[in-house]
């Protein structure tokens, strides 16, 4: 079976004439982005949640006027659409006397009128039966962009290509489509939402947005021309020199689409879109997102499970619910050899095995340490920006903390400082010198436990995650910044993409309560809800299933029910240490009472498992959780070996393979 995702590389560019022409074209975006949301902002807004026109007296001037200028392109639609609705209809017509000749058939007629359906018209925007969103259409809104002026008179549609005018039109449409849906979905379900969506707001003066190229738009040798367009290296700044003009028709795209080609490194791999991103400190990206040919074995159960999604139809946005929904419903004999990853603080990644291989524990500590380095180095050069700061400014910022209300001006005096400080070269040099080595770990760390999957033959990886974990969270200052310094979801987006490359289907699975419940016992997990703490339990009625071996053999045994409810009776059957200190002390471990010690020879299981390291024991849990008839077994391992993240990758500890 072959796949086909998608795979973006970059090539970073220094500052340079080429780079003050990319930063010029990405200005140009930006403005022609800000046209276009003034349109669709005016329109929207002059219309009630009910998609009525609001009373004349109450509109604003400038959503009059853009009301005006979107009846005006409407008509010029329409007169196009008249004109292709009458060919249409002449040809159906004839297509008519050919079927009653019978010189084609019914079923090639109704082929063909499918192509004739009459293209809509548009109704007045100021009229009764006027529909604020017809303002979403592409060609309507394409008509009004190309010749909308911004605030200085200029046209922002003439600075750029017309292809990447035509990227930045889509984006419009789409974000507003999203929003339209969030808000669709927040009326049914706001739980599921931190709150209302917001509609899509405009960009900074001297911001600068991605142009993006789809690869039909770019030349064998060159990119689309600007030769003449009115480009500015800033906002009301001076035009682009001649210099840059030059390196950007001299750019040799060829050379660079075989630079992105090597970093895919793979065969019959195909552009798709080309994107100039803007960085921070006057740098530039060329990124290219191809379309990568992944031949999975069929025999693989990711390729048994997109077959079945296959033939159940199921759209590729919904195919993450549907394989969670199908692996639930595994038997014990049925299930591939899995593992699965629990995510965190102290430990930055823990990952089990159903193989019988011991879990691999990644600590925390020497990455928090190296971002604790780059930190102290960002808040030091803040503060000095800060205290450097004028006096009026200083007594704005005082009054703001004191819970002051800011008139206009003063609030604009103080973001316009902040923006100073935040546009600051020596602080944004830091913070990406941050990023990149946060980055460049995190491709390393996903990388190794890639290859060892790859090395157990593992087929299913579970990951646990819970949406929105990390928002209002309230550990203090300190706790805070820890748990926001590791962006754990990039972690697992690279996971996500380097399994599918080795033929592992990986999932993510809702973890609450994984931490709280003893895996050994298979003690029952509660589900997190809003409306209630814990609602739900996991079942425990399913087979006990044993490790595989590298044939897939299974041994079936059942487990006696071990299922206290809550409270005291929950506690007894184990709890979890502070975790405090060394991840190898018994500070971190989920305990069984020694009354309960008892239990564990009931099922085959050694005292080892009595003292499982706390975060491998919710990594089993999340495993269970995903497919309930996961249980403990004489085959699996309670010991862990404890791992740090080097210059060159995974490294173990000299007291890794320990038990708690």
């Amino acid at each position: 079976m072959v796949i086909r995702p998608y795979r973006t590389v970059s090539i970073r560019c220094k500052p340079s004439d080429l780079t003050q022409a990319f930063a010029a074209m990405e200005l140009a975006a930006k403005n022609l982005k800000n046209v276009g949301l003034f349109i669709v902002k005016n329109v929207l807004s002059s219309f009630d949640e009910n998609n009525r026109i609001k009373p004349v007296a109450g509109l604003h001037k400038n959503q009059i006027e853009v009301l005006q200028a979107a009846n005006a392109a409407a008509a010029a639609c329409n007169k196009t659409r008249q004109a292709k609705n009458d060919e249409k209809t002449e040809k159906r017509k004839s297509l008519e006397a050919e079927l009653v000749a019978k010189k084609i058939t019914e079923d090639e007629f109704e082929e063909i009128k499918k192509t004739l359906k009459p293209a809509k018209l548009f109704p007045d925007f100021m009229g009764e039966d006027a529909n604020p969103w017809n303002i979403l259409d592409d060609s309507l809104l394409d008509k009004m962009m190309r010749t909308r002026e911004d605030q200085n008179g200029l046209i922002p549609f003439e600075a750029l290509p017309a292809k990447a005018a035509e990227q930045v039109r889509m984006q419009i449409i789409a974000e507003f489509k999203s929003w339209r849906e969030g808000l669709k979905a927040y009326s049914r379900n706001p739980e599921k939402f931190t709150g209302r969506p917001k509609m899509p707001g405009y960009l900074q003066k001297n911001d600068r947005m991605p142009v993006k190229f789809f690869a039909g738009a770019l030349g064998k040798e060159r990119l689309p021309t600007i030769a003449g367009r009115p480009l500015a290296t800033a906002f009301n700044g001076p035009v682009l020199p001649p210099e840059a003009f030059k390196a950007y028709s001299d750019f040799d795209l060829e050379r660079c689409l075989v630079a992105l080609g090597k970093q895919v490194d793979r065969a019959g791999a195909t552009l798709m879109e080309l994107r100039l991103v803007p960085g921070r400190c006057g740098l530039q990206k060329i990124e290219g997102v191809f379309d990568c040919p992944v031949d999975i074995p069929e025999h693989s159960f990711l390729a048994k499970m997109n077959a079945a999604a296959g033939a159940a139809k199921i759209a590729a946005e919904r195919r993450p619910a549907f394989f969670a929904a199908e692996i639930g419903k595994l038997s014990a004999a049925a299930m591939p050899r899995s593992a699965a990853l629990d995510v965190g603080l102290n430990n930055l990644a823990t990952v089990i095995f159903s193989t019988g291989r011991e879990a691999i524990v990644v600590s925390n500590t020497r990455i928090e340490a190296k971002l604790g380095v780059f930190d102290a180095k960002i808040d030091a050069r803040t503060s000095a920006l800060i205290l450097a700061a004028p006096a009026v400014i200083a007594a704005l910022a005082l009054r703001r903390a004191q819970g002051e209300r800011l008139d206009d001006s003063s609030f604009a005096l103080l973001r316009q400082f902040d923006r100073g400080v935040q546009g600051d070269f020596c602080l944004q040099k830091m913070r990406e010198d941050r990023a990149q080595w946060l980055h460049d770990a995190l491709h390393k760390l996903s990388t190794n436990i890639v290859q060892v999957l790859i090395k157990e033959e593992v087929e299913l990886l579970v990951a646990g995650h819970n949406v929105g974990w990390k928002n209002g969270a309230d550990m203090g200052s300190d706790g805070n910044r820890r748990l926001h310094a590791t962006p754990h979801s990039i972690l697992l987006e690279m996971l996500c993409y380097k399994c599918q490359d080795a033929a592992v289907l990986m999932i993510e699975q809702e973890e609450s309560y994984t931490s709280k419940a003893s895996f050994a016992l298979s003690q029952e997990i509660a589900i997190h809800s809003k409306e209630a703490k814990a609602v739900a339990v996991v079942a425990a009625t399913s087979q006990s299933i044993q490790p595989q071996t590298k044939e897939g053999c299974t041994l079936p045994k059942t487990t006696p029910s071990l299922q206290p409810k809550t409270g005291d009776a929950r506690r007894a059957m184990g709890t979890r240490a502070a975790p405090i200190g060394a991840k190898v002390s018994s500070k971190h471990q989920f305990r069984i009472p020694r009354e309960k010690m008892r239990l564990l020879s009931g099922l085959g299981l050694g005292p080892a498992w009595g003292s499982l390291h706390a975060d491998a024991n919710g990594a089993y849990n999340i495993l269970r959780k995903a497919i309930p008839a996961f249980r403990a077994t004489p085959g699996l391992s309670p010991r862990f070996g404890l791992w740090w993240l080097s210059a060159q990758g995974l490294r173990a500890f000299k007291t890794a393979s320990a038990n708690c």
